[in-house]
């Protein structure tokens, strides 16, 4: 979160302060050109102040160009304090065709709000569409926005659509959030495709912090890869409410990729997510690859205090040109030790499926962390489920875990089951349900 931090400092320092602003901006900018090598750079700053305040920056850019295009563009805006029930939207729209293509790669933020007021509404969206004909596609997307209030909801959004015929395409996207006061709501969303001759790499990140009580966390990650002539990379990672364990906190964070690939896939995800006590939680990742090598990873975790309600799912499927394929799990939960009575739920699911591979792995682990305070009433209900199946030319390796630490003065119920499918020359299977009373 050091970045908002940052990114908010240096929106105050751009803004000379005045006696009097408005409390309505809309500042607009529409832009287009057609060429050989095209440039295009703009930014919007504004400030408002006062109760119901409204800003509106947009921003938007179409080039079609038989050379090089490049495009920069940027929102900054300030809600001044005291502001409450104010409303902000933030959007930028850029299109181009070109030999190659680069969108936001010098600007990087291309919305940045800092405000401070009760019952405010922020917006920040960002839409990129690129195709190069001869060329990469590079594609940067940053929302970034700090608020300071009661009852804020911010949404930052993002849609990257790439495509290069004669080269590679890379995206990197990131949304941060950080409110400073109680019921934050906070949704981050991204949404991703590229189709490339050449390597693809998609890297996203959501990170967001409501360091009062009754935060809202719904982070996503969606993206899809298809290169023809090469391979893909995909990294994934949410995180919500990092270092905080305060009262009733709701997530639900999901990374979801596809990718298919004429030479090696890898795909990681991994969400993160800290409560106290009464939190709600859901964690998912999910993803599919049709390519040669393939390399699939999967970590969630999650702490929480009395009283909680955790989901934690992992799903892996793959299809492979006779290469190797490694698929890897892990879904951890700790409960944070808080004195008091507890009424829990956790249900903790790693699948996995791989046809068509030389040699296969699989590695998938459910770690269930439940040392609690002796005094009170305690009780638990814990499911954890560990499904692998795999068909491979030659080796299948399977190690699958379930791992309960229980609190043994804890009562409530536990549903381990593990299920491993396995064909190939050599097979290797080593499942394990562990119930440790702690």
């Amino acid at each position: 979160m050091k970045n908002i931090f940052a990114a908010t400092l240096m929106v105050i320092l751009l803004v000379v302060s005045a006696s009097a602003l408005p409390d309505q901006v809309v500042a607009t900018i529409e832009m287009s050109a057609t060429g050989g090598a095209i440039t295009q750079v703009a930014t919007n700053v504004a400030t408002v102040e006062g109760d119901g305040a409204v800003l509106s920056e947009s921003i938007s850019m179409t080039a079609i160009g038989s050379g090089a295009v490049a495009q920069d563009a940027q929102n900054i805006g300030i809600v001044e304090a005291g502001s409450d029930n104010s409303a902000v939207d933030q959007s930028v729209i850029l299109a181009a065709q070109g030999s190659s293509v680069d969108q936001n790669m010098v600007t990087g933020n291309a919305n940045i709000i800092a405000g401070e007021g009760d019952d405010a509404s922020v917006e920040q969206s960002v839409t990129m569409t690129a195709v190069a004909t001869d060329g990469p596609v590079n594609q940067v997307s940053f929302n970034t926005a700090g608020w300071t209030g009661d009852d804020v909801s911010i949404s930052q959004t993002a849609e990257l659509a790439g495509q290069a015929t004669g080269g590679v395409v890379n995206q990197v996207g990131a949304h941060a959030a950080g409110v400073t006061g109680d019921d934050a709501n906070i949704y981050q969303n991204t949404t991703a495709n590229a189709l490339a001759t050449g390597d693809i790499s998609q890297t996203f990140a959501n990170a967001a912090i409501g360091d009062g009580v009754r935060p809202v966390y719904v982070q996503v990650i969606i993206a899809a890869a298809n290169s023809t002539g090469s391979g893909s990379v995909q990294v994934g990672t949410n995180e919500a409410n990092t270092g905080l364990f305060q009262f009733g906190v709701r997530a639900n964070q999901s990374v979801i990729f596809a990718a298919m690939a004429d030479g090696a896939a890898v795909q990681a995800g991994t969400n993160v997510v800290f409560a106290g006590d009464n939190a709600s939680l859901g964690q998912e990742i999910a993803m599919s690859a049709d390519a040669v090598d393939i390399t699939q990873l999967g970590v969630n975790t999650a702490s929480a205090g009395n009283n909680f309600g955790m989901n934690q799912a992992i799903a892996f499927d793959t299809i492979s040109d006779e290469g190797t394929v490694t698929q890897g799990g892990t879904n951890l939960f700790t409960d944070l030790m808080t004195t008091g009575n507890t009424n829990s739920s956790l249900g903790q699911l790693i699948s996995g499926a791989s046809r068509g591979g030389d040699a296969t792995t699989q590695v998938f682990t459910n770690v269930a962390l439940l040392d609690h305070p002796a005094a009170g009433s305690l009780s638990y209900t814990v499911t954890q489920a560990n499904i692998a199946n795999a068909t491979g030319l030659t080796a299948v390796t399977q190690v699958p875990v379930n791992q309960v630490d229980w609190e043994s003065s804890a009562d409530g119920m536990l549903a381990q089951m593990l299920h491993n499918r396995a064909q190939a020359t050599t097979v290797l299977q080593t499942p394990v349900n562990i119930l440790n009373p702690v």
